[in-house]
């Protein structure tokens, strides 16, 4: 059940049953599985963050200016 407060997407339904299959293949929790491959794609891609300017935030602004 989420917490009040906390985003909690919810994942396809096709997804879900491929992630079920391979935890119980893989004899680990979906919850755990789910946390490996999330955390290995983002240590992937976000090794070089690009940084990200908000136009209403004034202090990226002036930086990037």
């Amino acid at each position: 059940m989420p917490r009040r407060g906390y985003y909690s997407p919810t994942l396809r339904r096709d997804l879900v049953k491929r992630l079920y299959f391979a935890a119980r293949d893989l004899r680990v929790p979906m919850t755990v599985l789910n946390d490996r491959l999330i955390e290995a794609s983002l240590n992937r891609i976000c090794e070089d963050p690009i940084p990200i300017r908000r136009a209403n935030n004034p202090d990226t602004a002036t930086a990037a200016a």
